[in-house]
């Protein structure tokens, strides 16, 4: 019995001490010499006087061009039967 509250006293010692903070330090906040300024930069766009062109629409509706650069397709043989 008397066993049993040793180790019952030693077991909630250790959950006591496990549960307890190592460290004592509080955070410090920050102080304004430690705080510096950041850059922003900004890139001012003007709007231009022409509208912007689509070369995508331009490329792809030219018939020519597309015939042009187009890959040749390519000719497919049929598989022979039989033993191989």
């Amino acid at each position: 019995m008397r066993l049993l509250r040793i180790l019952v006293m030693f077991f909630a010692l250790v959950l006591i001490s496990a549960c307890t903070s190592k460290g004592s330090e509080t955070p410090v906040p920050p102080t304004a010499v430690d705080i510096q300024p950041t850059k922003v930069l900004v890139q001012v766009v003007e709007p231009t006087a022409e509208p912007q062109q689509d070369n995508c629409v331009d490329c792809h509706t030219d018939k020519s061009q597309l015939i042009d650069t187009a890959k040749p397709e390519e000719v497919v043989e049929k598989e022979s039967e039989g033993a191989g």
